[in-house]
């Protein structure tokens, strides 16, 4: 049998600066743009209720009270923390045809090849996801591993290279990794939770379509349609156990798919 048991010790902190710039359509051209600056603080980063706590070295123990007596010790960016983060959309309709800058008087088949042109598409650019580096022992706790200590080490340390010998992509390099050690028994880690922030992510959707008019009734869309349109590749959090002989490698985990690209056709009556 089990016992769930809650409590309000827990707490959060957020702050943000949010700017945004839109336009609306006009002359065929509308975009948004929107950009946010935040800082997320918390000692857990899921609800308790109905979850079962993270324990060992997994991704979710930093929410784990390292000492129920002392929850500061989980005071730390939320897992879900993303420092910088751009968005923006857009509409560009293509000036050419029936009403447009270029051929504004093309009738018929002129009209019908090169007017009707449209692009839209997605980006979206974020700082990377927090995470812990454990150091492989328990110190301070029998639930989760204890926190790594460093030396000299900075929250922008780290990024995905290709270590050629291997074919793998790692995140810390073999200096990195040197500096990093087990805190002493009932010591607590000096990286304490979330201290590294994990690889960027990046991705930019679009599509193209074309209307043609069949009759004053009757439209046809043509449309191709591209997510991941750049095919750029988002990693994964690397191996956080710095026992581990695979410590700071992320081998090929994504967070990202590959480009894929529909081509469709919708009739409009």
């Amino acid at each position: 049998s089990g016992l769930n048991v809650l409590d309000s010790n827990d707490f959060s902190t957020y702050h943000a600066l949010e700017v945004q710039v839109d336009r609306r359509l006009r002359n065929g051209v509308s975009y948004h743009v929107g950009y946010t600056w935040a800082k997320s603080l918390d000692t857990r980063s899921f609800d308790p209720t109905l979850t079962v706590v993270g324990t060992g070295n997994s991704s979710t123990a930093g929410s784990t009270p390292f000492d129920i007596n002392n929850r500061r010790l989980n005071y730390a960016p939320s897992d879900f923390d993303r420092r910088h983060s751009l968005q923006t959309n857009w509409v560009f309709e293509l000036p050419f045809g029936e009403g447009k800058r270029w051929l504004g008087g093309a009738r018929g088949a002129l009209n019908r090849i090169a007017g009707g042109w449209e692009v839209t598409g997605f980006g979206r650019l974020t700082s990377g996801r927090p995470f812990t580096v454990w150091a492989g022992t328990n110190t301070v706790s029998n639930v989760n591993q204890s926190t790594a200590n460093c030396t000299s080490c900075g929250r922008g340390d780290g990024t995905p290279f290709l270590d050629r010998p291997t074919g793998l992509i790692w995140y810390f390099d073999a200096a990195q990794r040197a500096r990093l050690s087990a805190p002493g028994a009932g010591e607590f880690g000096t990286l304490g939770r979330n201290f590294f922030v994990g690889p960027h992510y990046f991705e930019m959707n679009a599509s193209l379509l074309k209307r043609i008019p069949v009759t004053e009734r009757i439209k046809l869309e043509l449309r191709g349609d591209a997510t991941n349109l750049t095919n750029s590749v988002s990693f994964g959090a690397p191996t956080t156990d710095i026992t581990s002989s695979t410590f700071g490698r992320i081998r090929s985990s994504t967070t990202s798919s590959s480009r894929k690209v529909q081509i469709s056709a919708k009739n409009h009556f």
